[in-house]
Formats: C-alpha cells, structure tokens, sequence
C-alpha cells in the first residue's frame, strides 16, 4: 500500500511536470513568432482516476473496505479486479487470482500490486490510523515540537464522534494540497538521470538512460 500512495504522488507529479513544460514551450514558441502545432498532452490522468478517483478508484475502496471490521484483504483485491477491469489503465495480474493481485499500468511502466504475505501487516491494518482523536490532542499539547505538531484547528474533538480517518485519505489531501501550492507558484525543474543501476562512476547503461528519457522528457 505505501507503493501505491508513492506511485499516485509521482502520476500527479508527472501530471504537473507535462502539463508546466507544454506550457512553457508553447509561449516561447510564440513569442518568438514559431509555429507551434496542436499537440494532445501526454495524458495520464487515467492512472490517476484508477488509483484515487470516485467511486471505484483503489484507494477510494481500500478506504470504504477500512470503515467494516470484518473486511478482508483478499475481499477488497477481487473487488478492485472486478470494478476496475475496463480501465485503460488497468493490468490483471499474471499468474494470480484476482483476490490476490491487480496491476497498474504507471506512466513509468506495469507495476503489479499484491496482497500482503502472512507475516506481514494487511493493507487494511496499514490503512488504519493507530491513534485515536484523544491521544493525538494529548500528544499536540507537548512541548516537543520538533516531534508533534500543534492539532489542526479542523480536527475533531476528543469523544465526539468523526468520520473515520485513513492514511489514505490523508495522503490524497496532503499530495492534493501541494499541487495546489505548486499551481500557485512560478515552477523551475532539475531533471534527473541516473546513469546506471549499481551507481557507479563513469559508467552509463545506454537502455536505463534512454528508459528515463522517453518517460520523464517530453521534449
């Protein structure tokens, strides 16, 4: 679950970049009086919509599957197959059964998302918020805080009753909130290529290098 708040943030990400490099590059071609074509953007938006849109996105489910205490994890993965599988970008897992796995078709490349193994903790263990209104008030009010921050003034009070709290939710506000800061300011990019797996110096992996060009260099 972690990969896939990361892999969200980065499709919005991307979504921002493509969208500000477009536009840069269309008004330096007019102001310089030089053609510039209708080109269609780049368009991931479908990724985005599969993984955090209404109604059926994977997180928007994960997040309905952690209000019941009796869901499953294996539950909540055949009902991510079954809604989503006319998405473009979805990906049926190989060699899996859909209450063990889906897919993602990413704008960097397929990325298969598994239930968890025994031993480790479930999706929906991993989405639920450990502490309580009433501990987080606690914790708001010490001095420390470099470690605890002072509780949002929206936040519900303790012993009164809120809408049940994710990480997922959590996180789709706060990466929501920075695209709207991002939108807000003049943005200025350093691309970044890695130039080989193990990295080391003065050596280049011709396939990687051109892998990260073709997916995060539109121009």
């Amino acid at each position: 679950m972690p990969q896939l708040n990361i892999n969200y943030a980065n499709e919005k990400l991307q979504q921002f970049f493509i969208f500000c490099i477009f536009k840069v590059e269309e008004a330096a071609h007019k102001e310089d009086d030089v053609f510039w074509p209708q080109i269609p953007l780049p368009d991931n938006q479908v990724s985005i919509d599969l993984i955090g849109g209404e109604p059926n996105g994977v997180l928007k489910l994960l997040d309905e599957a952690s209000r019941l205490s009796s869901a499953k994890e294996s539950a909540l993965f055949e009902q991510i197959n079954e809604k989503n599988r006319k998405s473009r970008a979805f990906k049926v897992a190989p060699k899996k059964r859909p209450s063990e796995a889906f897919g993602i078709k990413h704008y960097a490349g397929d990325v298969i998302y598994s239930c968890a193994e025994a031993s480790s903790a479930t999706w929906l263990e991993k989405n639920s918020y450990a502490l309580s209104p009433e501990v987080e008030a606690t914790l708001s009010k010490s001095k420390l805080h470099e470690f605890f921050s002072p509780i949002p003034e929206d936040a519900p009070k303790p012993g009164k009753k809120a809408a049940v709290r994710t990480v997922c939710r959590d996180f789709m506000k706060n990466v929501g909130e920075l695209v709207a800061t991002l939108n807000a300011v003049e943005a200025q990019f350093v691309r970044c290529i890695k130039p080989n797996v193990a990295q080391e110096p003065m050596k280049s992996e011709q396939k990687l290098v051109l892998a990260q060009v073709r997916n995060g260099a539109p121009m």
